[in-house]
């Protein structure tokens, strides 16, 4: 279980992410340009728009949809920067030993 605390831990980041970029899309406007809020917010949104663009339009019925591919994609991201980053200090860690 030790092992997958990492894991749990950044699924949980991106979760919250996905949970106030929910709750902040129509509180900004942009009107007089966005917060450091509205920004992350927009970038949340960024993969999932993209994917249902190509499949044609969408509208505002559409940005659960768009939230849900957003936070898979950047689920799959951070897992995968998890494990690069495990294997590299599991690298690092074994290189040190053999020099020794």
């Amino acid at each position: 279980m030790k092992k997958y605390i990492v894991y749990v831990i950044a699924l949980g980041i991106v979760t919250i992410w996905a949970i106030f970029a929910c709750i902040y899309i129509g509180v900004e406007d942009g009107s007089s340009g966005l917060s450091i809020f509205g920004k992350l917010c927009g970038i949340f949104f960024i993969p999932g728009g993209i994917i249902l663009t190509h499949g044609g339009s969408f509208s505002n019925a559409d940005i659960p949809f768009a939230a849900i591919i957003s936070w898979f994609i950047f689920a799959l991201i951070i897992v995968g920067i998890v494990q690069i980053v495990r294997i590299l200090c599991k690298y690092k860690k074994e290189s040190k030993t053999v020099m020794e």
